[in-house]
């Protein structure tokens, strides 16, 4: 599944992004806007992203284009991070199996060699969806940890109700 994503001008505050006819005193700074545009780059799953709301006549001093243009720059390096790191069946990836004394018996875990992200494999419950398939989602090393010691992550009771 791919995502498409936009950025709205006017969730910039306005001395940071004066260049919006709906510009607000309060808003994200142009530092946060760029830190979410490096983090919209780095995600394998974002297959458009665009900028909205910039309009240059009220931008008089050129600061919103300044702005942008560093969205623009963090959104590129953070797309030239990227890691395919969902791709669970891939050579990058070691599975570890956790055995449990209680429901659910086992727990999946893989780690990115590379990256050494863990994941967590949580399965769709039965006779919900014949189209659906286990979530992978993010975790920690010391989630695999709590899974040795025969306690379930919270992320898995979690993503595991969600899917309920």
């Amino acid at each position: 599944m791919r995502i498409c994503s936009g950025f709205d001008i006017t969730s910039i505050k306005q001395a940071d992004a004066p260049g919006n006819a709906n510009s607000q005193p309060f808003g994200l700074t142009g530092e946060e806007a760029c830190q979410i545009c490096w983090y919209a780059g780095l995600s394998s799953r974002l297959s458009s992203f665009g900028i909205y709301e910039y309009n240059p006549e009220l931008d008089f001093r050129g600061q919103t284009s300044g702005v942008i243009a560093t969205m623009i720059w963090y959104f590129i390096e953070g797309f030239y991070l990227r890691q395919d790191d969902k791709d669970v069946n891939s050579v990058n990836f070691t599975k570890y199996i956790v055995s449990l004394q209680e429901e659910p018996h086992k727990l999946v875990f893989y780690k990115n060699e590379k990256s050494e992200k863990w994941w967590l494999e949580v399965p769709y419950p039965s006779g919900k969806s014949k189209f659906a398939r286990n979530s992978i989602v993010p975790c920690c090393y010391a989630d695999y940890q709590d899974a040795n010691n025969g306690e379930i992550p919270n992320r898995w009771l979690l993503t595991h109700a969600k899917l309920i």
